[in-house]
């Protein structure tokens, strides 16, 4: 995970309690994000509220398949490669669709 966030102590936390520390990496703030993004399978992007989110851009325009947020605004949509999950949704399907689309 690269960035920081109000919710990052409890993400963490489930990190550790489901033992997955050795596939999550939290990397806090990088400057050289689009360097990161050629390393990733899927680029994830959960928000409760959010502004055009610039990074779910370069993310797309790096070829990444891009689950985001039913949240974010429609305008952020450039690519095929882009698809709206529901916060609504239980956990166990928002994960099964980010994997899928990490395929």
């Amino acid at each position: 995970m690269i960035g920081e966030g109000e919710t990052m102590d409890d993400v963490k936390k489930q990190v550790s309690e489901k033992g997955m520390e050795r596939q999550v990496r939290f990397l806090g703030i990088k400057k050289n994000v689009n360097e990161w993004l050629q390393a990733m399978d899927v680029f994830a992007f959960p928000s409760f509220a959010e502004g055009l989110g610039i990074v779910l851009i370069e993310a797309q325009a790096a070829g990444l398949p891009c689950c985001c947020t039913d949240t974010i605004p429609g305008e952020a949509k450039c690519s095929e490669n882009m698809v709206f999950l529901s916060l609504n949704e239980k956990k166990r399907c928002v994960g099964r669709n980010i994997a899928r689309y990490a395929c």
